[in-house]
């Protein structure tokens, strides 16, 4: 199944030490070519990192969102498809699509 940006799928995200993975929803913020796309970490826990942190809540999306959570813009990882398990909503609110864009060019410049 292709994916596209602003996906929110369920998947098997890495933990940044590559040791552990866990469940857990994540969002499409870049499509490749073949069978990879760009995640960014969700979760319903705050971190440190205001900065590249995004508020969503469930009606900034369509789909199963149960609760509302945040993203995590700095915490990506490059995953194949395989590793998702399925898609379980799409980031609806153009705000939050433009914040997010905003803060991958703060982060990456």
């Amino acid at each position: 199944m292709r994916y596209q940006k602003y996906d929110i799928v369920l998947t098997h995200f890495p933990f940044s030490h590559l040791k552990k993975i866990k469940k857990r929803p994540a969002i499409i913020i870049r499509e490749l070519e073949g069978e990879n796309n760009i995640l960014s970490q969700v979760s319903t826990k705050s971190r440190n990192f205001d900065k590249y942190t995004i508020n969503l809540r469930n009606e900034d999306c369509e789909g199963e969102i149960r609760l509302d959570s945040f993203i995590h813009v700095n915490i990506m990882a490059t995953l194949h498809e395989s590793i998702i398990i399925r898609k379980i909503g799409r980031l609806t609110n153009d705000t939050i699509k433009n914040q997010i864009n905003n803060k991958l060019k703060l982060l990456f410049n």
